[in-house]
């Protein structure tokens, strides 16, 4: 992007294998590059990129550990939203040690009007987010193409659904999906299905099965 330009110490360079090549894998205090904390996190070389960018932009540099690991999460999290790719930010401040409930607050923190810097606003589609989560839960081409449709179809015959948590509303999409076929006797393979998606949905098991159960609900009456 014009006017992005990333600006990295030589000690830090890109490599062609998708990763970061150091000399020097720990970051000084106040380093005043991301990417030695970016090594070793499972994230596609463009994120990373985009990321590095971001943080020279903010011009917040930060000493403390605790500090540092929130503006790691933020400058990734932004650059997700620049590069307009759907994530899912649970996973991303798990992966990095932060608590997903302080998610909100840790953005806040890094407002436009405390850093220079405003990430542009996103936002999916719960088909786009059913597709997502099938993808992270490797679920089946057959699985993932009935639960698809009723993606398409639920929200289209209760438009209050569009207006809820879009993730959510498609974690209990799959999971109302598994349970048509499997039934309600194999409670261990359900469960097990929630706990993997309550991984990068933040939502309580509770929570997905009672939307699970109000979207079975919904779809009886018209069958």
């Amino acid at each position: 992007m014009a006017g992005r330009a990333i600006s990295t110490s030589n000690q830090y360079e890109l490599s062609e294998t998708n990763e970061y090549s150091t000399r020097h894998r720990k970051p000084k205090a106040g380093s005043k590059t991301i990417l030695p904390d970016l090594v070793s996190l499972n994230i596609g070389r463009e994120v990373k990129t985009m990321a590095e960018s971001i943080y020279h932009q903010m011009g917040a540099p930060t000493r403390k550990d605790e500090g540092r690991k929130k503006l790691i999460f933020c400058c990734l999290h932004f650059a997700y939203a620049e590069l307009d790719k759907l994530h899912s930010p649970k996973e991303l401040a798990t992966m990095i040690g932060l608590d997903p409930k302080r998610i909100g607050r840790m953005i806040k923190n890094f407002s436009l009007s405390k850093v220079n810097y405003q990430a542009p606003q996103r936002f999916y589609t719960i088909i786009q987010y059913t597709e997502f989560l099938s993808e992270k839960i490797s679920l089946d081409h057959f699985w993932r193409g009935l639960a698809l449709e009723l993606a398409q179809t639920l929200p289209e015959r209760n438009p209050s659904l569009i207006e809820s948590q879009p993730d959510l509303v498609a974690a209990a999409i799959i999971t109302y999906t598994k349970r048509l076929f499997i039934g309600t006797d194999n409670l261990d393979g359900i469960n097990l299905l929630i706990n993997l998606l309550t991984t990068y949905v933040i939502s309580s098991t509770t929570t997905i099965i009672n939307l699970a159960n109000q979207l079975s609900s919904l779809d009886n009456q018209v069958r």
